[in-house]
């Protein structure tokens, strides 16, 4: 049935206005109102009404107020009207949908006055409220401290203020427990709320009203982790939203409570959607209808990762500093070269979180404490050589270099996808452990291994915090973790490989894996047995320097380091990403070829070619390149069949050569033809390997090869025990290396038999040695800065055995000396070491020395050939 409006006042004559003012006043009187004047057609008061807030106006005071003509009457809202609020609609719509009745069914309950726009409704309640708004539903709430134009008042533009049916059958005013409250609820269900942002899902927005006692945890908890984790607000923004909304419990929580909810949320997460606010009694019907995310709404639990670093999906860096404390994230943004500090980062549904234990603290973690400008690349390079040249002497001016070098890359490794180990290798006293400290100060969070005294406390060190370990036998030698350090060392190289596994401590079945890839520091007083190892160390040989050197490094040492830290640290942060798309390059065809020696091994070029690639300087990368040469010459010296790998094809091509096993004229004629050929070494031993061999064979005399590596030995050395090894040896080598065959044939000799291909390789010229090793073969004496000889000969060499001699039984001091003369270009080491083992004083024999010596080991090798 269609509504229609009923106006008590429905004529507008003086005499009518009149009566029907005198009758309103006292209908007010009797609700309770405390009514005051104002002015004609205006809502503005015609008295000072402060007062009528709290006191109720007399009969004198009403009577000399409304005996005037053209006033109209404003009622008071708040307590002393009886706790009355008046609900100012400006839309029928929002009306009906609001009350769910049409005005003029609501006057059965309580007044409803036809405004000019709309419409007010007179309500109670238990206690009084404030004066607010909700925009959203053109709803003006009237409470304590204001008022309402009521009939039959005239509006400005001259329509009258009027009620709505009957308003005196009415023996009160509805009134409504807690109206402030209803008003929301009923608010909430037509989608409009109290607390909350439009962003908000209607039951988080319902949530924010306050609970009662019972709810209250686990609403903390979804709205932390609402906050938390959908919205990915700061933790502390967070926690100041929980405070404003437990104001609004009943009762509010106990704030260490409140704390507690967040702090679970953080460190575990928590996961709800749609279904579980239903449950809760969060969401209706109605609500589900408003909603625009029909039953999607997914609070996912977000993954947290403590972390010292990270490279972000954005391509920003994230470096974990320690300052006043604290630690913190150093955030690096490339796309706009800008550096901020943060708690923690979020990127991927993952939140990073900096590391934090103890290690800091103590100083077994040295982090920066921010990012500081460096100037350019060179300057810093220089500050980094100044430094370690205060406090640590290194008399070699190249591996002065190369320790700077190895600090530089240290700050960008994890772009890498090998490195090497920088090693310090000598006797007690000789300054490792303070190059180990003043080196490892400067590289990229060095990690100080010392004090981990298990084989877990190790591996975790490693894998949490992922920086330079430093390393010092004397800490682990005599323990049974020294084993568990070599296998590091043995994986720790690569990249993709470095991946330390064992068996869970609780549950055998779980197999856990722990990261040991990254720089490596090593103090050592020997060598590894382990070739491959030995290989991925840049040795030098640690001496005893002029006592210049500070022998403390405390206060001022400590502060120049972290200088020079976060001074790195803002290096990295502009050349990471520069050099990890160079290291792109390490997989192109050719590369080792163009930039190293042919005759470089190419395990020694792999751990050299990211430094070369590092730096465009031409004086580093020739260094370098002299460092891949020598280093190769030390490697191949600790293999003791590296040179038998030169020898022998060489000698078996003489062999064929001179027809010194003179089986038929038809091998003749195969070794001239082979003398034409262009095949390359690679080619061949490819081609033999992979079965396609053509040509038939020749045989050589396994004994003649043998008396020809042999040669060079001093004949009084050589018997036939001696021979018949090398002839194993030799056989078992070619067996293993090459594949061929070495059968016993008549009057038990032995014979090789060699591929025709094979023999097509061309024999390579012999190799030259690093510009520091001259050439033993070479006949012109080399000098040094002051003219003297350093070529071994008869007359000088008994001068040079006396001074070594003279050290007594010290083999460090007397290695120190052999040392000097390798590196100063001497010659004929052999000939020195054999003389002096043959002292009974030493107690030693060649082999001893070349075990102890890698120097000694390559010169040694180069004496062979």
């Amino acid at each position: 049935m269609e509504s229609r409006t009923v106006p008590i006042i429905s004529e507008v004559n003086a005499m009518d206005v009149e009566k029907s003012l005198r009758s309103l006043i006292e209908l007010y009187k009797r609700l309770g109102f405390s009514i005051i004047p104002l002015k004609y057609k205006s809502k503005e008061p015609a008295v000072k009404w402060t007062e009528f807030q709290s006191r109720k106006p007399t009969d004198g005071e009403l009577r000399e107020w409304f005996s005037k003509d053209n006033v109209n009457i404003g009622a008071v809202c708040g307590s002393v009207s009886g706790n009355l609020a008046v609900l100012d609609f400006d839309n029928l719509e929002v009306f009906q949908r609001f009350f769910e009745k049409s005005p003029e069914e609501l006057t059965n309950d309580t007044l409803v006055v036809k405004t000019r726009r709309g419409y007010h409704v007179y309500l109670k309640t238990d206690k009084s409220i404030s004066s607010f708004k909700i925009p959203e539903l053109q709803l003006d709430v009237k409470g304590e401290g204001g008022y309402v134009v009521a009939p039959p008042s005239v509006h400005p533009t001259g329509s009258r203020y009027e009620f709505l049916g009957n308003p005196w059958k009415l023996e009160h005013i509805l009134s409504v427990d807690d109206l402030e409250d209803w008003i929301w609820s009923r608010a909430a269900e037509l989608g409009v709320f109290r607390f909350g942002e439009k962003e908000d899902p209607l039951c988080i927005r319902l949530l924010l009203n306050g609970v009662n006692e019972g709810m209250r945890n686990e609403s903390a908890v979804r709205l932390a982790s609402y906050w938390l984790q959908f919205r990915n607000l700061e933790p502390g923004e967070v926690f100041n939203r929980l405070l404003e909304w437990n104001i609004r419990n009943s009762p509010p929580m106990d704030e260490k409570e409140l704390k507690n909810c967040l702090e679970s949320v953080r460190k575990h997460g928590y996961e709800y959607g749609c279904l579980s606010m239903v449950e809760l009694g969060l969401c209706s019907d109605k609500l589900k209808s408003l909603c625009n995310l029909k039953e999607t709404f997914q609070v996912k639990r977000k993954r947290v990762r403590h972390t010292p670093s990270a490279v972000l999906s954005d391509g920003r860096l994230i470096e974990e500093a320690f300052r006043d404390g604290r630690v913190f994230f150093t955030v690096y943004d490339p796309k706009t070269d800008t550096i901020s500090e943060l708690e923690e980062v979020e990127d991927g549904g993952i939140i990073y979180r900096p590391v934090v234990n103890r290690d800091v603290e103590t100083g077994q973690i040295l982090l920066p404490s921010r990012a500081e400008e460096y100037g350019d690349e060179k300057i810093l390079f220089q500050e980094v050589l100044n430094f370690l040249d205060y406090w640590h002497e290194q008399l070699d001016r190249f591996e002065r270099v190369l320790d700077v070098l190895y600090v530089f890359m240290s700050w960008v490794y994890d772009a890498l996808p090998k490195l090497p180990y920088r090693r310090a290798l000598g006797r007690w006293g000789t300054g490792k452990s303070a190059w180990l400290e003043t080196v490892g100060s400067v590289c990229y969070r060095p990690t100080v291994l010392a004090g981990c005294d298990s084989e877990a406390s190790l591996r975790r060190t490693f894998d949490l915090w992922r920086g330079t370990a430093l390393i010092d036998e004397a800490d682990f030698n005599n323990s049974s973790l020294y084993a568990s350090i070599v296998k590091i060392l043995n994986i720790g190289f690569s990249r993709d490989a470095g991946w330390y596994r064992c068996c869970n401590e609780k549950d055998p079945k779980i197999i856990d894996s722990f990261y040991v890839y990254g720089p490596k520091l090593l103090a050592t007083r020997g060598e590894f047995k382990d070739v491959a190892l030995e290989s991925r160390c840049l040795t030098f040989i640690a001496r005893k320097g002029s006592g210049e050197a500070p022998l403390f490094r405390v206060d001022k040492f400590k502060a120049e380091a972290l200088s020079l830290r976060n001074k790195l640290l803002a290096w990295r942060f502009r050349n990471f990403h520069r050099i990890a798309e160079i290291m792109q390059e390490l997989e192109g065809r050719g590369l080792f070829k163009s930039m190293f020696n042919s005759t470089a091994e190419p395990r020694v070029a792999q751990i050299i070619l990211p430094l070369y690639l590092m730096f465009e300087d031409e004086g580093l990368r020739a260094s370098l390149q002299e460092l891949v040469e020598r280093k190769t010459e030390e490697i191949r010296a600790l293999d003791p069949d590296a040179w038998l790998e030169d020898e022998i094809p060489r000698i078996i091509k003489q062999l064929g050569k001179e027809g010194c096993s003179k089986t038929s004229e038809e091998q003749t004629k195969i070794m001239d033809a082979l003398e034409k050929t262009e095949v390359t070494d690679l080619q061949i031993l490819q081609n033999y390997r992979e079965g396609e061999v053509g040509g038939g064979f020749i045989k050589l005399k396994l004994k003649d090869i043998v008396a020809d590596l042999l040669a060079g030995e001093d004949s009084k050395d050589i018997d036939e025990k001696t021979a018949r090894g090398m002839a194993v040896k030799v056989s078992k080598f070619l067996r293993k290396n090459y594949g061929f065959m070495v059968k016993k044939e008549a009057k038990n000799l032995s014979y090789v038999y060699i591929p025709v291909d094979f023999l097509k390789v061309k024999t390579p010229p012999p190799k030259k040695d690093c510009k520091n090793c001259k050439s033993v073969t070479q006949e012109v004496p080399e000098k040094d800065e002051r003219g003297n000889e350093l070529l071994l000969t008869d007359d000088n060499f008994k001068a040079l055995f006396e001074a070594v001699k003279s050290y007594g039984s010290d083999y460090w001091t007397a290695s120190q000396v052999v040392d000097d003369y390798a590196r100063a270009g001497g010659r004929d080491f052999w000939r020195l070491i054999q003389a002096l083992s043959s002292k009974k004083w030493l107690k030693t024999n060649p082999s001893f020395w070349l075990e102890q010596h890698p120097r000694l080991k390559g010169m040694f090798r180069l004496r062979r050939r």
